[in-house]
């Protein structure tokens, strides 16, 4: 038996754990287009809200509004409308491939572990064994070195007597 312990699945490990390095840059890519979209909403609601706010301070301090400023101003105004509401689609459906993504990643950190943790049992098992077959080698060998003396003092004690 080899002393230099091989994992036999080695190769399968290396490719999990790149498997799992792409897809914590897919999810950190993923991220940051949720944050992204979550920020196109927020500027977008903003500037209706800044709309809104400026038409009401005008009507409340007595401010003449032309008719044809005022549709130019709301159909501007339903037109961010819109694009926020494309951008709440937009953003569902990139928390739904985020959290398919942050899955996929928990699935793939489980089966890094799991085969680190079968190669470290193996290691520790292939350590035993060749703790063991040395062990046994010393145990022979002292066996045989006292078995060795015991004979070679019959050997003497029996010359001796002749």
């Amino acid at each position: 038996m080899s002393k230099k312990f091989k994992y036999s699945l080695e190769s399968l490990l290396n490719k999990r754990t790149l498997d799992l390095s792409a897809i914590v840059f897919d999810e950190m890519q993923a991220n940051s287009a949720v944050i992204m979209i979550e920020n196109e909403i927020l500027k977008i609601d903003n500037e209706v809200k800044a709309i809104e706010s400026a038409i009401r301070d005008s009507m409340q301090q007595g401010h003449a509004i032309d008719p044809r400023e005022h549709h130019r101003v709301m159909v501007f105004r339903s037109t961010l409308a819109d694009k926020s509401k494309l951008y709440v689609e937009h953003l569902e459906k990139a928390k739904q491939i985020q959290q398919t993504i942050h899955d996929k990643m928990l699935n793939a950190r489980k089966e890094v572990r799991v085969l680190e943790k079968d190669r470290s049992n193996k290691q520790d098992n292939h350590k035993y064994t060749i703790e063991k077959l040395e062990q046994n080698k010393s145990d022979e060998l002292w066996l045989v070195t006292r078995d060795s003396k015991t004979i070679g003092s019959v050997i003497e004690t029996a010359n001796e007597g002749d």
